[in-house]
């Protein structure tokens, strides 16, 4: 008999004991993901943010070196212009040591209104290039009191202004004698 109540009992499921089921842990990983796309997307923000600041730097220094180079410009046109407005026989009879003086004085006060007359002293004179320092009327502080010039075409004009002489690369580049009279 021992047989028979043994095969009338039903056979229990070793999977069915264990009644607890485990907590679904992909709503877990979702959320990791959603809080990492967050913060990347925050990280590329302030990246961008921080590329834009400094685009908007870079732009705004070199709209600054364009009006220099503009306001340059402008006041070498009207050095050329009070240059040619002179009749050619007159600018003939002057000598190289006026027309030196009558540059310098134009560009001085016109490039600074400040400037109600300039004194100008020649330091140097070699070939078609001359070294000159201003003093204006009434004084200034850091006022570019070194005055280089070039002769062009028979017209003196400015090619640099600054409170030293230029560099040894400067006058290179504006084609100054290699000597120490133009150069520091």
């Amino acid at each position: 008999m021992d047989q028979q109540e043994v095969s009338q009992q039903p056979m229990q499921d070793p999977v069915m004991n264990n009644v607890m089921p485990e907590p679904a842990k992909s709503s877990k990983v979702w959320m990791i993901m959603a809080i990492l796309a967050i913060v990347a997307l925050i990280g590329v923000t302030v990246f961008g943010y921080y590329k834009h600041s400094q685009y908007r730097t870079l732009v705004g220094n070199l709209g600054a070196q364009i009006n220099g180079l503009q306001n340059q410009v402008k006041s070498l046109e009207i050095q050329l212009t009070a240059a040619q407005a002179k009749s050619p026989t007159a600018a003939t009879a002057q000598t190289d040591t006026q027309q030196i003086i009558s540059a310098t004085q134009n560009y001085a006060l016109a490039t600074n209104t400040a400037v109600k007359s300039a004194s100008v002293t020649i330091t140097v004179i070699e070939g078609s290039n001359a070294l000159v320092t201003v003093t204006p009327t009434p004084a200034q502080t850091n006022y570019s009191n070194i005055f280089a010039l070039k002769k062009q075409n028979g017209i003196w004009l400015v090619v640099y202004t600054g409170t030293v002489k230029p560099t040894v690369a400067e006058a290179a580049i504006l084609g100054l004698p290699n000597t120490t009279q133009f150069h520091q």
